[in-house]
C-alpha cells in the first residue's frame, strides 16, 4: 500500500507500569499522563515525559492517542479537541468536546499540554475497549477507524468511509464508588440512554451480601460512555462509570 509520509508507532510508553498492569509507575507511583511536558531533573515519570517530548512529540505532525478502559471498565468515545474532522473520521458514535472541568474530566499534564498547547498539532484521543470481555471487536474497530483517519489525511489511498450518526456531548461525569466490594453493573450498554432515576450499579459486600451503595446516573438525560460489563471487585474511589449529559448535546 503506498504511504505518504511516515507513521511512528509507540506501543508502550510506560514499561514499568505496563509490566504490572498498573496505571502508575512502580518507581515513583505517578501517572505518566499527568506529568507533561515533563522535567529532565524530576522523578522517573517526569523524566520519562520529558524524554517522550524530545524524542517523539517534537517530531510528529499528527498525534493519535489510543486509550482503553484498562482490564475492568469498558469505554467507548472520542475526544474532539483541535481537529474535529479527524476525530469524527474514527467513526465512533459518541464524541466529547471538553468545555468544562466541573466533573473532573479535563486534566492538566496530559499529552495535549505538548501536542495542542505548545506545538499546535492535530491531537485525537480515542477511548475504546477494555474490560474482561473479548477485545477482538474493539481491536477491529480501532484498525478500521485509524485506516479511515489516514485516508482523510491522504496518508494512504482509498475511499473515506462516511460517518454514521454521531452524538457530541460537552459534559461527562465520572462516577466512582465510595464503598469497596463487588460492583454489580445494572446500566444499559455503552451508547444507550439512561435517565437520572436509573441505577448504574450497586456495590455489594462479599462477606454479608448487603447492598453497601447504589449508584445512580447524575443526569436527567444521559448516555452511557464507560462501565463495568462484568461483576468486578472494586475499592472506594476506583473507576466506576462515565455518563455523558445529553442536555445540550449536538450531532
Amino acid at each position: 500500500m503506498p504511504l505518504k509520509g511516515r507513521i511512528i508507532l509507540l506501543p508502550v510508553v510506560n514499561p514499568y507500569a505496563f509490566a504490572v498492569n498498573h496505571r502508575f509507575s512502580t518507581i515513583d507511583e505517578l501517572d505518566l499522563n499527568r506529568q507533561f511536558p515533563g522535567n529532565p531533573n524530576g522523578t522517573y515519570s517526569q523524566q520519562l515525559a520529558h524524554a517522550l517530548v524530545q524524542e517523539f512529540f517534537n517530531k510528529i505532525d499528527v498525534h493519535i492517542d489510543l486509550h482503553s478502559g484498562t482490564d475492568r471498565p469498558t469505554v467507548d468515545y472520542v475526544y474532539i479537541e483541535n481537529d474535529e474532522e479527524l476525530s469524527r473520521a474514527f467513526g465512533s458514535t459518541l464524541l466529547y468536546r471538553p468545555v468544562t472541568d466541573k466533573q473532573g474530566t479535563v486534566f492538566a499534564g496530559t499529552t495535549k499540554a505538548v501536542t495542542i498547547e505548545t506545538r499546535g498539532i492535530s491531537s485525537i484521543v480515542i477511548e475504546l475497549g477494555g474490560g474482561i470481555v473479548d477485545q477482538g471487536p474493539y481491536c477491529q474497530r480501532t484498525l478500521d477507524g485509524i485506516l479511515n483517519m489516514l485516508r482523510v489525511r491522504g496518508v494512504i489511498e482509498g475511499e473515506v468511509a462516511p460517518n454514521s450518526k454521531q452524538i457530541v456531548v460537552t459534559e461527562l461525569a465520572g462516577i466512582r464508588p465510595t464503598r469497596g466490594g463487588w460492583l454489580e453493573p445494572l446500566c444499559p450498554a455503552n451508547g444507550e440512554m439512561i435517565s437520572g432515576d436509573q441505577l448504574l450499579g450497586r456495590v455489594v459486600s462479599p462477606y454479608t451480601f448487603e447492598v453497601l451503595e447504589e449508584i445512580k446516573s447524575p443526569f436527567k438525560n444521559g448516555v452511557m460512555i464507560m462501565q463495568h460489563l462484568t461483576r468486578n471487585l472494586v475499592n472506594a474511589g476506583d473507576y466506576g462509570f462515565m455518563v455523558g449529559n445529553m442536555d445540550g448535546a449536538t450531532d
